[in-house]
């Protein structure tokens, strides 16, 4: 009777390591994959377009993921959710939910079109901006999120792969200078409907084929469970890209392309989070339904994970900025050599805090999420305009840093008096 004491919680464990090794192992291949290509066509387009047009080419993207995260309402995240506790309907939860993004999508795409229409805005910017907008509706029909809820995490590493890889090929085809700033831009969101096309076939012919449904009571259910997990996912955005904005805002084209450089650098590498985190979180969000001792054991590990790599790839880019930033885009990006520093400081703090932000989204506690976001967007939008005025581009990062900090301490407390979940 011993025995089987000792042996059956150790058997789950394994399990358990099993179901997130196996989604990790996916969600790595995916993420190494696609941003490589991204860092690659980075790298190539900050080359070929200048400074101040790839600033130009980046704040109109970044102005399209904002604009995204608009449509998106939180399905993300919820989606993968849903999916994992509900297996039984997968088929008319994802008809679903995919016509409510699709729905959002195009109707934040048209407020856009108007918007830009109606201001007196230069020519060239206002044609960028609505050929990236396009990405709004095209990245609707992507349905990641189903594959992640029933861990078959190979399927999106494919289509992640078909999205980055199409678009790397795209532009090193048919981008060679400032000119084709608007080849570039025409690419970006073609390659994400390709991606989507192949998730949707691919869902198809797993047997889920209902692609769109007609509006019904469940959408009043769907989009109030949502929102908690919508008003986090623009909070995180919001910290991640505002900074861009407020630079493309106070000072010039020319300064957003010397911040994005090594912001990009800077996102591909937190991507090394969310492929952790990819794996980890459909488990937590089964194992946060009455299964407590592994839930917080998984989220442990998860922690431990995150600062590790985030310690190792701090040491890293401090040590080795300047020839790394000649290296990859040029002497003419030299003037961002201290914000890449900058932000090497900050990558462990960011991971960190995901480390504690994505078991309480898993257990539900996105309402609080929002919260804590809320007061750490707060502290970036009010630093930020009285730093990058002061400090330049380097003051974005000074704001980013002060706003993780504050977030992770207000993290770190709940989740310590939350140890029940």
């Amino acid at each position: 009777m011993r025995y089987f004491e000792v042996r059956e919680p150790f058997k789950k464990l394994t399990e358990l390591q099993l179901r997130v090794g196996r989604n990790i192992f996916w969600k790595f291949c995916a993420e190494c994959v696609s941003k490589l290509f991204i860092s690659l066509w980075s790298i190539y387009l900050a080359r070929k377009l200048g400074p101040k047009y790839f600033g130009i080419l980046m704040y109109g993207q970044t102005l399209a993921q904002y604009l995204w995260i608009c449509s998106d309402f939180g399905i993300g995240n919820y989606g993968t959710v849903m999916i994992a506790r509900d297996k039984e309907n997968i088929s008319r939860t994802k008809s679903d939910l995919l016509t409510i993004r699709v729905f959002f999508a195009i109707t934040v795409y048209m407020g856009l079109f108007c918007i830009l229409l109606l201001r007196n805005g230069e020519t060239f910017t206002t044609k960028i901006y609505l050929i990236l907008g396009v990405f709004i509706i095209a990245n609707s029909f992507n349905i990641d999120w189903l594959f992640r809820g029933i861990e078959r995490i190979q399927f999106v590493a494919i289509g992640t792969a078909i999205t980055s890889g199409l678009y790397l090929l795209c532009v090193v085809l048919s981008v060679n200078g400032p000119e084709h700033t608007i080849t570039a831009a025409i690419f970006w969101p073609l390659a994400f409907f390709v991606g989507a096309v192949f998730l949707n076939w691919k869902a198809v012919r797993l047997g889920y084929s209902r692609i769109f449904s007609l509006p019904s009571k469940k959408w009043v259910i769907y989009i109030k469970e949502a929102k908690f997990f919508y008003l986090s996912v623009i909070f995180m955005m919001g910290l991640q890209y505002l900074p861009v904005f407020m630079i493309g805002a106070i000072l010039s084209p020319y300064d957003v392309g010397m911040f994005y450089a090594p912001f990009k650098l800077y996102t591909s590498l937190s991507t090394l989070a969310f492929v952790i985190i990819a794996g980890f979180f459909p488990t937590l969000a089964d194992l946060s339904c009455g299964k407590t001792h592994l839930f917080n054991r998984s989220a442990s590990y998860l922690i431990k994970l995150l600062l590790i790599i985030g310690f190792v790839c701090s040491f890293i880019i401090v040590a080795f900025s300047k020839p790394c930033i000649v290296l990859l885009f040029g002497e003419k990006y030299l003037d961002s050599i201290t914000v890449f520093r900058l932000f090497g400081i900050l990558f462990p703090l960011f991971l960190l805090r995901q480390g504690y932000l994505q078991p309480l989204l898993a257990a539900k506690k996105a309402g609080y999420v929002s919260l804590v976001s809320s007061l750490g967007i707060g502290i970036l939008v009010v630093s930020i305009i009285f730093l990058v005025k002061k400090f330049g581009i380097n003051g974005a990062v000074y704001s980013m840093i002060l706003s993780e900090c504050s977030i992770l301490l207000f993290h770190i407390f709940f989740r310590m008096r939350w140890r029940d979940l």
